[in-house]
């Protein structure tokens, strides 16, 4: 009589744990669905800030030539210019 009812717990636990451990499964899941997101989250961030970074260092880039330019124009006209 024991087996039997032995037998049927052993039964409905083999059921039953399939479906506990896909819970287990879905959550962890979504878990890691949730960070990946964030870390793709955090590269855009970053990717972002490199792109303003490199903005700012070519339009200073261009400033400077411009200036580099404008005062080689003037040492020229007054006569300063260096001959080599």
């Amino acid at each position: 009589m024991i087996k039997p009812k032995l037998t049927a717990c052993a039964v409905a636990i083999a059921l039953g744990a399939p479906t506990i451990a896909t819970a287990n499964d879905s959550a962890e899941m979504e878990k890691i669905r949730a960070e990946i997101q964030q870390m793709k989250q955090n590269y855009e961030a970053r990717i972002q800030a490199l792109e303003n970074k490199l903005d700012q260092a070519q339009a200073s880039a261009g400033k400077a030539e411009a200036s580099a330019a404008r005062a080689e124009t003037t040492a020229l006209q007054s006569g300063q210019g260096c001959v080599v």
